[in-house]
């Protein structure tokens, strides 16, 4: 599996990519700063997953998914499924690409390991169920205190 991770704050980055090591062995994790970034990337490859932070400079990850859409559309490319993850209310524009449950999914942060793991093995084989899965208390990434621990561990 083929994954982007699109989020302009570095240490989010990193925890996803843990996660997504995590739970995916094997797979492909790639990492971008912002939505241009994200749909550059999108088209050199073909993405099974994408992580879209929405708030992001350079292009946002709510247009940056309309553009991706807009590729596979015209190229008659498979859409991936795009979990957007934010720590804000999503506008009316976000809901309703949200409507679409079949490419969408929406997770507020803090998101725990649990949480984007179920998700992707959900959408990715919907006939089975992923609650057994051991990791995941959701970590405050707006907490000065836990993004140092968070910097000390992966240092070392």
């Amino acid at each position: 599996m083929k994954i982007l991770i699109a989020d302009d704050q570095k240490d989010i980055r990193l925890l996803f990519k843990t996660f997504l090591r995590c739970g995916f062995l094997g797979s492909e994790i790639d990492v971008v700063v912002n939505g241009a970034e994200a749909v550059s990337a999108f088209r050199d490859e073909n993405y099974d997953v994408l992580l879209m932070d929405l708030r992001m400079p350079v292009k946002d990850g709510y247009q940056a998914c309309l553009e991706i859409q807009e590729i596979c559309r015209k190229e008659n490319l498979k859409m991936p499924f795009i979990i957007i993850c934010t720590g804000f209310t999503a506008s009316k524009e976000v809901e309703n690409l949200l409507a679409d449950k079949t490419h969408y999914a929406l997770l507020h942060k803090p998101v725990s390991c649990e949480q984007i793991i179920d998700t992707i093995k959900t959408i990715m084989n919907p006939s089975k169920s992923s609650t057994e899965i051991a990791l995941g208390k959701s970590i405050n990434l707006n907490d000065p205190k836990t993004v140092q621990s968070l910097k000390k561990v992966f240092r070392g």
